[in-house]
């Protein structure tokens, strides 16, 4: 298998992804050709931890070389489209992190390029692929006839007590409901999947650790067009060795569906997703009850973006659609935030 050469842009979180893509089962797909950074001191330090990688200037130089054919773009979000509407320009393709623009607008814009000329973006939340727990939460919703969609409830939480930094994250603007913005995407993103196109957005935050301008406690509520709603948690306030964990629970018409809930008997919460199933048995308390554990998948699927640059599982409207509609929410989360009232998803 021939692999693809890959250049890594945006090295504060980016040497996570060349670490990946040097010592995981992505490196059977990619061969990282330079990484690159505007903080060069950086960008050398990563080069010698890992056998001193090719550092490109800037990315107009990275892009000049031909035996590169894609780049995973690990820049903070605000202005990110931009960045991508020039590595898709040369026709290269795009993986990026989570959350994928600030603005919806310059998102569209960046991804309709990507459409008009055969390129893939793709990122981590939300994957190209819906996750396998995904995947058993509709079996089981199709086979036992679970009815309508009611609500959900998801958390997750780490403990980041950190100072202000000068960076994005210390921006309101730029970093909204913090928590959430972060590290609660995850689950906006996979709660946006399971229950349909969100109508509206109230948030809730506060202040009690950091020491940043932004808040480190959060949560936002989402109305559903179907009626569902929905309701993320995320905190950096919290430490109880379960960093990171994703937690939801599906309420649906007749059944509830957990995922990750009970995390003290999970084998490994970040191995396998824990899924169980209640339905009504008709004996009161004593409810029918499945539990099965799916296997965790990287976020970033580096085997369906590599299929999609040799031509096969580019996104799909269906796949833009749903990045779309999670920088949306995103947009009507900031304003609520400002405002303190329920604000619609434009």
């Amino acid at each position: 298998m021939e692999k693809v050469g890959i250049g890594v842009v945006g090295l504060r979180f980016g040497r996570v992804i060349v670490k990946s893509l040097l010592e995981s089962e992505a490196a059977r797909f990619f061969d990282v050709k330079f990484i690159c950074d505007l903080d060069r001191n950086l960008a050398e330090q990563v080069s010698r931890s890992y056998g001193n990688l090719p550092v490109a200037r800037d990315l107009d130089t990275a892009l000049s070389d031909p035996s590169v054919g894609a780049v995973a773009l690990m820049t903070p979000p605000a202005g990110r489209a931009a960045l991508i509407r020039k590595i898709v320009a040369s026709d290269r393709h795009v993986m990026t992190t989570k959350p994928f623009e600030r603005s919806a607008d310059e998102a569209e814009r960046a991804l309709e390029e990507a459409r008009t000329r055969g390129v893939a973006v793709h990122l981590n939340s939300p994957s190209i692929r819906s996750t396998p727990h995904e995947r058993q939460i509709r079996e089981w919703a199709d086979q036992y006839d679970l009815g309508r969609v009611i609500g959900c409830r998801a958390d997750l939480w780490a403990y980041k007590p950190h100072p202000a930094d000068g960076s994005w994250y210390d921006d309101r603007d730029a970093c909204p409901v913090a928590p959430v913005y972060r590290i609660g995407i995850y689950l906006l993103n996979e709660m946006i999947d399971l229950l349909g196109e969100p109508e509206s957005v109230t948030v809730l935050h506060s202040r009690i650790l950091t020491g940043r301008p932004t808040p480190d406690n959060g949560q936002v509520g989402v109305r559903f067009a179907n009626g569902a709603l929905g309701n993320v948690f995320a905190s950096f306030c919290v430490a109880d060795g379960q960093d990171h964990r994703h937690a939801m629970t599906l309420n649906f018409e007749r059944g509830t569906v957990y995922a990750n809930v009970a995390a003290a008997d999970t084998p490994d919460p970040e191995a396998v997703t824990d899924l169980r199933l209640f339905r009504d048995s008709s004996r009161r308390w004593r409810p029918e009850t499945l539990r099965i554990l799916t296997p965790s998948r990287d976020s970033y699927d580096w085997e369906a973006f590599y299929n999609a640059v040799h031509g096969s599982d580019i996104a799909d409207d269906g796949y833009r659609n749903r990045i779309l509609s999670g920088i949306r929410v995103v947009e009507a989360m900031a304003r609520a935030e400002k405002s303190g009232c329920v604000e619609k998803v434009r």
